[in-house]
């Protein structure tokens, strides 16, 4: 049997995903507790061993900007799309080809819910990415006046790391194509 050697990096997204950060932001400190317990010697401080070190799965996460988001003052995170696969990978390479956590089993949250009736779903279907306008964005995003691009875009990889998670591929595909006109869209609109 091969062995993988997994990155600080690796086992801190796991740790990130255990802790539902697929689905929603989550506590720094709670993806400490499991990154310690998934490498002790790695994420635990020094001089008080029986103390998970949340300053190390800061660094291991930020060595990578495009996994996480970052919520609350920077005390929680959640996965990215690119994130969710990399997580996805690790939880592969430490327990086999088997693993797969179980949300295919539960349904979909609220959110992805939502988003999964919404109408500009259903134009974008029909039409593609120019069917929808500034305002079925702010709707679906759930934006409020005055948000910048970039909160629009975290919104849109939040919901996309969700739809990722449950299984709704046409759904990623739609926030994907929204991430990418976010700029022109709103450039051209005078946000």
């Amino acid at each position: 049997m091969m062995t993988v050697k997994l990155t600080l990096t690796d086992i801190a997204l796991l740790s990130l995903l255990r802790q539902g950060g697929a689905n929603g932001y989550v506590d720094i400190e709670h993806v400490a507790v499991d990154a310690s317990m998934l490498a002790p010697s790695d994420f635990r401080l020094r001089h008080y061993p029986d103390h998970p070190d949340v300053d190390a799965v800061r660094r291991a996460l930020a060595r990578r900007p495009d996994i996480v988001l970052t919520g609350d003052g920077g005390r929680t995170r959640m996965l990215t799309p690119q994130g969710l696969a990399d997580a996805r990978r690790a939880e592969v390479a430490m327990n086999g080809p088997e693993a797969r956590g179980g949300t295919a089993r539960r349904s979909a949250p609220a959110s992805v819910q939502r988003l999964l009736r919404h109408a500009a779903r259903r134009r974008w279907s029909d039409l593609g990415i120019a069917g929808l306008d500034r305002e079925d964005i702010f709707d679906l995003l759930l934006g409020a006046p005055g948000d910048s691009v970039e909160h629009l875009r975290q919104r849109a990889q939040r919901a996309r790391t969700q739809a990722i998670e449950w299984g709704h591929e046409d759904l990623a595909q739609m926030l994907s194509e929204i991430e990418n006109v976010l700029d022109q869209l709103f450039a051209r609109e005078g946000l």
